[in-house]
């Protein structure tokens, strides 16, 4: 389970970009991190799912359309 300000995400959770924009995930390889093209584009209205979330407990590991990443558990509505 994955935090999101005291609720919590299961692993399996069918979840979307909170916002009208798109969402950068942020590659989970470190190196690949540092280079902002590497970014995963994540739209508006696309399904990802909930892997996990990284060692710190407060970042979410999502796979969407375009890859995998992470991002806050802000960022993302669960259906």
């Amino acid at each position: 389970m994955a935090s999101k300000k005291g609720i919590e995400i299961a692993v399996g959770t069918l979840v979307v970009p909170k916002l009208s924009t798109p969402v950068y995930l942020t590659p989970h390889d470190i190196d690949l991190a540092l280079d902002m093209e590497s970014w995963i584009e994540w739209s508006a209205g696309q399904l990802g799912i909930v892997l996990g979330k990284t060692t710190d407990q407060n970042i979410l590991i999502i796979a969407a359309p375009r890859g995998i990443g992470t991002c806050f558990p802000e960022e993302v509505l669960e259906l």
